[in-house]
């Protein structure tokens, strides 16, 4: 009798098992069907806004371009239209409760770098603004962490690499420069690491309605074959030698610019996001900055930075430029005492340092204008609002 009751019982609960197990499948294929839905109806949707927000972009541009074809009005109907088409573009691009909706727009092609390091497919786009907001949160986290390593690291190893000139200078034993030179080509290493992350981020950046200016992303890009110029050529180079203690300096430097651009231009991007005046995905780019007010802090950290980029490059030039015109080595292997190949990849390197420079100052002086002239704008907003 106790066997059948025990029995009884183990079918009851293996009944009962069965029976939540088929709940549960059920639950699942019904949030499965729901998922599918939704997912359909979101994509269906988000084609229409895309769609919708492609049509706004070329009536915008046609009707900007049909008032700037009509004669001058003296009752100034003209100007109020480009106004009221350039608030309506503000709107498009991310200033209105929505983000940037050219993001959702068929047919937007991912940047360069994104097609060859994930394929053409993916598309990282961002369709909240909370995710866009975490995406630049991260972007000026590593911003603030590669100014520090930039700051930091090369300062130590400037003090490294002049003990070892020192001491070899003095024909001294134990100048540790084996050590010091591996140590600088692995910060080297991490540079071009580095450089390839943020140009990275601010692809994905600019694809979810960053208005970076392109040459801020192209910057990274020549810093990363200069980067990989340096790590190919020998260590015992007396001309890589004497160019790489100009560059520890020269990025001890940058690397305070950063932190200080990085630190201003936070603070304010979050107060005029919170204030609707500017876009969630807004960033500062390269050597640009933010506000007017924080540019004229910033005026002789930047020009400076770019002043001293362009006289180091001009100055290894100067230095270098006769091994590019003596044709031993080209062919052959040129003796070891010649130095010719170290010199000729430093000459490389100066010259893209001092295009770096001036293409630096350019864009920077370019990013002034534009502000200058996007203040002025809303400042007659407000006067004829």
């Amino acid at each position: 009798h106790g066997m059948d009751v025990k029995s009884s019982s183990s079918g009851r609960t293996s009944i009962d098992l069965t029976e939540k197990a088929t709940q549960l499948l059920s639950r699942c294929r019904a949030l499965s069907d729901r998922t599918a839905h939704h997912l359909k109806r979101s994509a269906a949707e988000t084609d229409d806004i895309g769609m919708e927000a492609k049509r706004l972009s070329v009536s915008i541009r046609e009707l900007k371009e049909s008032v700037k074809a009509e004669p001058p009005h003296s009752d100034g109907r003209g100007d109020e239209a480009m106004d009221l088409l350039d608030k309506a573009e503000r709107i498009l691009r991310g200033e209105g409760a929505g983000g940037d909706m050219r993001k959702l727009m068929p047919g937007k092609r991912s940047p360069a770098l994104l097609r060859l390091m994930l394929g053409n497919s993916t598309q990282p786009v961002a369709m909240r603004r909370e995710e866009s907001l975490k995406m630049k949160a991260e972007y000026y986290r590593f911003r603030s962490h590669v100014g520090w390593m930039f700051t930091i690291v090369p300062s130590v190893l400037l003090v490294f690499v002049y003990r070892a000139n020192a001491v070899e200078a003095n024909k001294e034993a134990y100048s540790l420069t084996p050590a010091v030179m591996c140590a600088v080509h692995m910060f080297l290493v991490w540079m071009m690491y580095a450089y390839t992350a943020l140009a990275l981020r601010e692809n994905v950046l600019k694809l979810n309605g960053s208005d970076i200016r392109p040459w801020w992303i192209h910057h990274h890009y020549w810093s990363i074959v200069s980067t990989i110029l340096l790590l190919t050529l020998p260590v015992d180079s007396r001309a890589v030698n004497a160019f790489l203690a100009k560059l520890l300096f020269w990025l001890s430097c940058q690397g305070l610019v950063i932190l200080l651009q990085n630190h201003y231009q936070r603070r304010r991007l979050y107060t005029r996001i919170a204030l609707g005046k500017s876009n969630v995905m807004d960033v500062v780019g390269g050597e640009s900055a933010g506000g007017m007010g924080q540019l004229y802090l910033l005026y002789p950290f930047l020009f400076g930075l770019q002043f001293l980029q362009f006289s180091i490059g001009a100055e290894i030039l100067l230095a270098n430029y006769k091994s590019i015109l003596d044709f031993t080595g080209y062919l052959d292997m040129e003796p070891h005492e010649a130095d010719l190949r170290g010199s000729r990849g430093v000459f490389y390197c100066g010259a893209m340092f001092a295009l770096m420079a001036m293409c630096n100052f350019k864009h920077t002086v370019l990013t002034i204008i534009q502000k200058r002239r996007v203040a002025k704008q809303r400042r007659h907003e407000r006067r004829t609002a």
